[in-house]
């Protein structure tokens, strides 16, 4: 693996493993799902901080 691809991987599995709780909401929860579940919850609140500084952007450029 490519070192700049192992540095994503790493940044994918602290992810899950900052919102593992989000695995408890599924009814019968398997690793993999929580994992994935809970990377993707970081990935949208990652998209929802990047969308509010892309909005507070544009509002200064509009004046």
């Amino acid at each position: 693996m490519k070192p700049e691809d192992r540095e994503r991987l790493d940044r994918l599995f602290e992810a899950a493993l900052a919102h593992g709780d989000a695995g408890t909401m599924i009814v019968t929860p398997r690793i993999s799902e929580v994992t994935l579940f809970a990377t993707m919850m970081d990935l949208l609140k990652q998209n929802d901080e990047l969308q509010r500084r892309v909005t507070t952007l544009e509002n200064r450029l509009k004046g």
